[in-house]
């Protein structure tokens, strides 16, 4: 998986992605299209100005059944 430029896309409404931000630090987040801000699980929120690139979550582990 490849980051996304926020210049380039933007998540989907209410889409929680994992984000790259300008002072090199990732966080995970849900991003408000309304309001065109990620908010972070401490309820911080990154402007664009703040976030630099995004990409989806990884998909949950597939959960194993043992005979």
């Amino acid at each position: 998986m490849e980051w996304i430029s926020v210049e380039d896309q933007l998540p989907d409404d209410r889409q929680y992605v994992q984000v790259y931000l300008s002072y090199g630090k990732q966080a995970t987040c849900i991003f408000f299209e309304e309001e065109n801000r990620f908010v972070d699980s401490l309820r911080f929120q990154h402007s664009n100005g703040g976030v630099t690139h995004w990409m989806p979550l990884l998909a949950p582990p597939r959960e194993h059944h043992h005979d």
